[in-house]
């Protein structure tokens, strides 16, 4: 079980929230405080769905 939790560098933060000052994007961040709560490995299928006005293609990852 991967017990790791990787973090972006610091420059590459930099970059993208450059881009996103050029673009003026939104940026906007969320925390799920119970993620590495799990001490087992997760023996079903997790399902996740994009929010609503997320323009991602169907049965893309």
């Amino acid at each position: 079980m991967q017990s790791d939790s990787p973090t972006v560098g610091k420059g590459t933060m930099r970059m993208f929230l450059s881009l996103a000052s050029i673009n003026s994007w939104i940026v906007k961040t969320t925390d799920i405080k119970s993620a590495f709560l799990q001490d087992k490995e997760i023996k079903r299928d997790v399902y996740i769905k994009p929010p609503m006005d997320c323009d991602i293609a169907e049965g893309v990852v």
